[in-house]
């Protein structure tokens, strides 16, 4: 194999190596904000839990 062939190769595997990198970084990045997104809709969700048990309690007394 001749070197400009075999270092074409190399080139190639070399960016498709950083291809999945930037793969892999994307996924990891998207999965973290998934993981952000849900903690805040709970916190939301429990937010509004105590205001209207808030609420509840103030109708009552």
């Amino acid at each position: 194999m001749n070197s400009v062939k075999r270092q074409s190769l190399i080139n190639r595997a070399k960016k498709d190596h950083n291809l999945q990198d930037k793969i892999s970084d994307c996924a990891f990045a998207e999965n973290q904000n998934l993981k952000y997104n849900h903690r805040n809709l709970r916190q939301e969700k429990l937010l509004m839990i105590k205001k209207e048990a808030n609420r509840l309690e103030v109708n009552n007394d």
